[in-house]
């Protein structure tokens, strides 16, 4: 029987609500594969439980190597030494039932939704001129809910009908590929490193009925991505999303300039203005349009015609 380690973290009530969603997107991108918030306060849980990739027996290193990660994390973002902790190793479940509990259609543009599958007729019949993306539920990144996505979604919202293909790097389940085709594009690219993320953009792929305009690159670099193109046969796409940790996508942003193509970037918060302004020049890159939600940033971006 399949063990998941677990980590039980408290949170300290003077912690904003930017902070914690630092630390459980860093967590996601050190292999936790599903945050659980408790009671909420001001927008932060009092604790949240994580959970990180299942092993076959006990495994007392891969629960401290969950442990150990979770609480460096705190101790960097929550500023103390000592943070309330604890981890255990828990039996299978039925994780897409738990999941289902709190995971619903949500409008994450105007007349965009995303959400389950089998919320998407009911959805739809009391709104028939929306248009909904189903992805089920999966530890990939990307679900609608995150005011990163949701930025990019309606940023490709307000852009549809200037691209007809999307490169979207860190792609997770997908989501804003799928967005895209069903905004009109005839195809897009999505890359991701994460075999979580492989498996579910195929899955949402064929769930939306967009498979045969989707392709995926399994990679973590845009050289890898141009390459996937290329072997795919799919010109390089007319227009670029980055959604990741901005310390993920600095190293991308000078030869994503070297691409040529409009980007929207996100994934870094509003304080982090100035100094993403700043390592987006010297990298070849003008801001063009700038939008927030919930602290977090949005840009569409042009690269420099002198770059």
């Amino acid at each position: 029987m399949k063990l998941w380690p677990v980590v039980r973290l408290g949170i300290p009530s003077n912690v904003s609500g930017e902070t914690w969603e630092i630390l459980w997107t860093l967590a996601m991108d050190g292999g936790c594969e599903g945050v659980v918030e408790g009671t909420a306060v001001n927008d932060v849980p009092e604790e949240a439980i994580l959970y990180f990739p299942p092993v076959e027996r006990e495994d007392d290193e891969a629960l401290e190597a969950a442990l150990g990660l979770v609480r460096e994390l705190a101790k960097q973002w929550f500023g103390i030494e000592e943070v309330p902790i604890e981890g255990s190793l828990l039996g299978e479940q039925d994780w897409g039932a738990a999941w289902r509990a709190f995971y619903h259609a949500t409008e994450s543009a105007p007349g965009l939704w995303v959400g389950p599958p089998e919320e998407k007729e009911p959805t739809l019949k009391e709104r028939p001129n929306n248009v909904y993306i189903a992805i089920e539920y999966a530890p990939a990144f990307g679900t609608g809910g995150h005011p990163t996505t949701r930025g990019c979604l309606r940023m490709l919202q307000a852009k549809a009908g200037e691209y007809d293909s999307i490169l979207d790097v860190g792609t997770g389940t997908g989501v804003l590929c799928i967005a895209a085709i069903l905004l009109g594009a005839e195809e897009a690219v999505g890359m991701d490193c994460e075999e979580a993320s492989a498996r579910s953009f195929a899955s949402s792929a064929t769930i939306n009925g967009v498979g045969n305009r989707l392709v995926f690159v399994q990679g973590s670099t845009i050289d890898e991505a141009v390459m996937g193109c290329l072997l795919n046969g799919v010109p390089i796409p007319d227009l670029v999303v980055c959604n990741m940790l901005s310390a993920s996508f600095d190293s991308m942003l000078e030869p994503l300039a070297r691409l040529r193509k409009p980007m929207i970037v996100s994934g870094f918060l509003v304080a982090e203005e100035e100094t993403l302004k700043t390592r987006l020049a010297n990298t070849g890159w003008d801001v063009a349009e700038v939008s927030a939600l919930e602290e977090w940033g949005t840009w569409y971006c042009l690269p420099r015609v002198n770059g």
